[in-house]
């Protein structure tokens, strides 16, 4: 009768990590938490003016999100054409339709401002990544 030794768990504990980590970093195994990566949309501004002084923004969500979500228009005043000093804020929220547009009246500039520039900003979920619109501005003349 033969008899078999055996080995001890912490020899197969350790052989166990080694392959793990050595087929990590080789990347054939992904960990878990880097498995479930977020994809992008890509959202889009433009602005109208559809009466004198009057100014929209509007835009486009896409993919289609399949239900309405916010978007965050944020405003940034300058007083002079460049470099803008004051950062970015809310200025507020408009929900998409179902095609994934969106529409929101927004101002010109203050008195004493030169430009007022705008941008959308969709948040993260744990399906998409959050992402942001290129900026348009309007820009006073006179």
């Amino acid at each position: 009768m033969t008899r078999t030794v055996p080995t001890a768990p912490s020899d197969s504990a350790a052989l166990v990590a080694a392959l793990v980590s050595a087929l990590l970093a080789l990347g054939v195994v992904t960990a878990p938490a880097a498995h479930a990566a977020r994809a992008n949309r890509e959202v889009s501004i433009a602005g109208k003016e559809p009466k004198d002084n009057r100014f929209v923004v509007v835009g486009r969500v896409s993919p289609v999100p399949g239900r309405s979500i916010n978007v965050r228009i944020q405003v940034m005043d300058c007083k002079r054409d460049l470099r803008c000093s004051s950062g970015w804020r809310l200025f507020g929220k408009a929900r998409t339709n179902d095609k994934g547009r969106y529409r929101m009246k927004v101002r010109g500039p203050k008195d004493g401002y030169n430009r007022v520039y705008y941008r959308a900003h969709v948040v993260r979920t744990p399906k998409w990544q959050a992402d942001v619109s290129r900026e348009i501005y309007i820009h006073r003349v006179s």
